[in-house]
């Protein structure tokens, strides 16, 4: 019974990303007054301190953190995961817009599977 209410919320959580995916951007930016740009590149500016090449970025949406992550960090292999098909669907457009498909991949995944 279990792993039947994880399914359940999987889909759950994947069908309302999927709904709001064509407004994320906008709603994330105003909802957040702008500080979700200002703690992306906090986090990407620590990354690259510590010299970092390989990065997972769990729960990547439309990949405005795997994207800046890219151009900040050149060299550097992104890896997005998420839940949602839309949200990985607009992120490969953003990337392909952005001639950033050498460093980023995206993969459809939940972490709910990975707990025991």
């Amino acid at each position: 019974m279990d792993s039947l209410l994880k399914e359940k919320k999987n889909e759950d959580i994947s069908k309302l990303f999927d709904e709001i995916s064509p407004q994320y951007d906008f709603l994330n930016h105003f909802l957040s007054f702008g500080i979700d740009k200002l703690w992306r590149k906090k986090l990407i500016k620590l990354i690259k301190a510590e010299g970092a090449q390989s990065i997972l970025d769990v729960a990547t949406g439309t990949a405005d953190l795997a994207i800046y992550s890219a151009t900040l960090i050149p060299d550097s292999q992104i890896t997005g995961i998420d839940i949602s098909v839309k949200m990985i669907e607009i992120a490969k457009k953003k990337v392909k817009k952005l001639n950033k498909e050498n460093n980023i991949d995206f993969y459809l995944l939940s972490l709910l599977h990975l707990r025991s």
